[in-house]
């Protein structure tokens, strides 16, 4: 989901750049939607409708031109997605990204440009969509600011192994994707530890030599229940002392941050209250 993201900064553009950098051999489908922008930085994605593309030996390969200016805060416009690839590209093995802006357990995932400003998929509509699809994942990673909580592996437990993401604010400059879909082009069966260890560090390092602090995990969400269950009985033990505390919390605004879209253009090193 592009977004201003990309229309302002063309940051989709970037990454879509290091994706088509990559070797991806014969047995690696790399399927694309876009939507959710005014502007394109590139003249292969078009604003005026949402489209499908593969990358096919480092170029972009338009599958579905015009799939008319789709909803991209809609569930079902991720699971007719998911749908579509899991029956045009059948495969042992499945991951999904979604790239755009995230702004956590309350206000979930996705900024389109065509939307108003408060829409967005949150956690029950990302469970919904999965759930329409019927697709497990190896892993389903968020390029995306605050997504990386409890809340989210709770949600999403049922249809992936495990879940990339960040629990803070994620660099304007996203996921290095060049190396890692390298190694696994190289190596299909290579274990998702060992795969997200290379998400995590590329995008550490990316960030850190653009000025920016990286943080990004890899999570297991076999253990989410179990996280649960631990976090609900610690939570109403202390029901009376956590609900006295007050959360409001100081931040730097980044790019990736849903809450310069939803409240208003702020300075970058403003503080949010009760954010």
């Amino acid at each position: 989901i592009g977004s201003d993201l990309e229309s302002e900064s063309g940051l989709a553009t970037r990454d879509l750049q290091e994706m088509l950098r990559a070797e991806l051999g014969d047995r690696v489908h790399l399927v694309i939607q876009t939507m959710g922008c005014q502007q394109w930085h590139n003249s292969a994605v078009s604003p005026a409708t949402a489209q499908r593309f593969s990358v096919e030996d480092g170029a972009l390969v338009c599958l579905q031109e015009d799939l008319g200016q789709l909803d991209s805060t809609d569930p079902a416009t991720l699971g007719d997605f998911i749908g579509y690839c899991a029956a045009n590209y059948p495969a042992d093995r499945n991951i999904l990204i979604l790239w755009d802006h995230g702004a956590g357990p309350v206000y979930g995932f996705g900024y389109d440009e065509f939307q108003s400003a408060g829409a967005s998929l949150t956690l029950d509509e990302l469970q919904s969509a999965l759930n329409q699809a019927q697709i497990k994942f190896d892993f389903i990673g968020f390029d995306a600011c605050l997504m990386g909580c409890l809340e989210t592996c709770w949600a999403l437990r049922d249809w992936a192994d495990y879940l990339v993401a960040s629990e803070d604010f994620v660099s304007g400059y996203g996921w290095e994707y060049q190396y890692w879909l390298t190694e696994l082009g190289d190596d299909v069966a290579l274990p998702t530890e060992e795969l997200g260890q290379t998400i995590v560090d590329t995008y550490v390092t990316e960030s850190e030599e653009a000025g920016d602090p990286g943080i990004l995990a890899l999570l297991d969400l076999g253990y989410a229940q179990t996280l649960y269950e631990a976090w609900t009985e610690f939570a109403y033990a202390n029901q009376s002392r956590l609900t006295a505390l007050n959360y409001s919390w100081p931040t730097q605004i980044t790019r990736r941050s849903l809450y310069e879209q939803w409240f208003g253009p702020t300075e970058p090193a403003s503080v949010m209250e009760d954010y």
